[in-house]
């Protein structure tokens, strides 16, 4: 839901693509999943694999987090 969201408003606000609501769902929606089938299909859906994926994204994320904040806060400034 949040990639579908921040999709939407980039896709909107800074790269001024207009689409019908719906096409604009479905391509955001689209690029969120996409990558998300791959891994899937690549760790077997299997449970334990996604639960590991889930942690590491999250130590990822946490680590880069700032690296994106500050930039965002000073251009919206």
């Amino acid at each position: 839901i949040t990639s579908t969201l921040a999709g939407q408003i980039v896709m909107e606000g800074y790269l001024h693509i207009r689409l019908p609501l719906w096409q604009r769902r479905l391509l955001t929606r689209a690029v969120t999943l996409i990558p998300i089938l791959i891994i899937g299909m690549l760790v077997g859906f299997s449970d334990a694999a996604f639960e590991n994926l889930i942690i590491y994204a999250q130590v990822a994320l946490s680590i880069a987090l700032p690296f994106t904040l500050l930039p965002l806060v000073a251009l919206t400034n």
